[in-house]
């Protein structure tokens, strides 16, 4: 008899709780601008511009221009993330991820595939 007790109050436990798999499922991932749309492109504009130096040698220069806006453009907006997420403050994580950030971009976007297009 009591295991039967049991069964109903874990059976309507369990109905009244919410499910945690849907609840997980549906948190919403934050969308970064800067990697996860087409402005993403706007990092490899240098290799366009030095595909076409032959051609167009006067577009070289603002192809670099555009690659390396993207690329300061991605490193304010996550030092201004981490800013913001540490109360306003300026600190060393937020120049570490800084740091990070430019290093890649500099040499994922536009140093390493304008060295081997030339």
């Amino acid at each position: 008899m009591m295991i039967a007790a049991d069964k109903t109050n874990d059976n309507t436990t369990m109905a009244s709780l919410p499910s945690t798999s849907s609840s997980v499922n549906h948190k919403e991932k934050e969308i970064d601008i800067w990697r996860d749309s087409p402005l993403r492109l706007l990092g490899y504009a240098n290799e366009i511009g030095e595909s076409f130096r032959h051609i167009l040698p006067r577009m070289v220069m603002p192809s670099y221009v555009l690659a390396f806006a993207y690329t300061f453009g991605d490193v304010g907006d996550k030092g201004l993330k981490t800013y913001r997420a540490d109360s306003n403050q300026v600190t060393k994580q937020m120049l570490i991820n800084c740091f990070d950030c430019l290093t890649w971009q500099t040499l994922a976007s536009v140093a390493i595939p304008g060295y081997l297009i030339n």
